[in-house]
């Protein structure tokens, strides 16, 4: 079973946990993560404020608040990958450009990116390359290509109807827009100008949210972290299943003085603290400061 489809059956809880057969249990970083460039921020401690929130820093700009939903389809990766682009898109646009830019068209465009490891960096390069067109929620039906598959309760939880395994798209990826939408499909591409990585470093991620807008991670999913709910999640119990894909929008501090990252997740705003949850920061929580990746747009 493919690292990815175990992870998403995991999530649907369709599948036992024992089941799960992960190929890259080392840690060992994707090839296409290795070969980005690393950026460096100077900072002055007094500039990173105890706490942050993209979507107050930049109101103008919806996208930061929304929450996809892979669906039944599974395309987790497309959602989290593409989500941060369309933030960072509207951000670096000055709130010009606010549509979200297409999971579909990513997933369809890029099938190696979903590949094992490969997701995390390869999904950035294949936009600086190749383009995304646009393409908001399902239930939203926006630019060219919006999401495909529709919501769906993730593991019993919320009021959509349940997950099932092997759903498929309403309708077949094409080089076309939908029909009514009047700008053709390569008038509606959108590059990325560079993509790079951060440092394993909790002050250089943070810097690089609060000027640029949030990053993409990629962190070890771990048997508890499926049973979240709420609060600040750190590895307590269970073991390693695979990687995970999520969006980081801020950081602040728990009632306890707990530091965290704030993340979005992709699986509908009925799941954890409405389709976001916690992590703990600061001491590189299941990999969550070693893999982020991030990248700046063509305006």
């Amino acid at each position: 079973m493919r690292g990815s489809l175990a992870i998403t059956l995991l999530l649907l809880g369709l599948v036992s946990e024992c089941h799960v057969l992960e190929k890259n249990r080392n840690g060992k970083a994707p090839s296409e993560f290795q070969v980005l460039p690393t950026i460096y921020h100077n900072i002055d401690d007094e500039e990173l404020p105890k706490s942050f929130d993209a979507r107050e820093k930049w109101p103008e700009c919806p996208t930061i608040g929304k929450i996809g939903d892979s669906g039944e389809c599974g395309h987790d990766w497309a959602i989290s990958a593409s989500s941060t682009m369309s933030d960072r898109l509207c951000i670096h646009s000055d709130g010009r450009y606010t549509v979200a830019l297409s999971a579909y068209d990513l997933r369809s465009t890029c099938p190696k990116c979903a590949d094992e490891l490969g997701t995390n960096g390869m999904a950035w390069v294949h936009w600086k390359t190749h383009g995304l067109v646009t393409g908001g929620l399902y239930d939203e039906r926006t630019g060219c290509q919006p999401y495909p598959c529709h919501k769906c309760s993730h593991r019993g939880r919320g009021s959509y109807p349940p997950c099932h395994p092997g759903g498929k798209p309403d309708y077949e990826w094409s080089e076309e827009c939908r029909p009514g939408y009047n700008i053709s499909y390569a008038e509606d591409k959108h590059f990325g100008k560079n993509v790079y990585r951060l440092m394993n470093d909790q002050k250089q991620i943070m810097k690089e949210i609060m000027i640029n807008g949030p990053v993409e991670t990629m962190f070890a999913l771990l048997t508890d972290f499926l049973d979240y709910q709420s609060g600040v999640y750190y590895h307590q119990r269970g073991y390693m299943i695979g990687y995970y894909p999520a969006r980081i929008i801020g950081w602040g501090e728990d009632e306890q003085g707990t530091p965290y990252w704030l993340l979005a997740n992709s699986v509908n705003e009925q799941w954890g603290e409405n389709g976001f949850f916690r992590m703990r920061r600061g001491n590189n929580e299941c990999g969550v400061e070693q893999f982020v990746v991030a990248g700046l747009p063509r305006v």
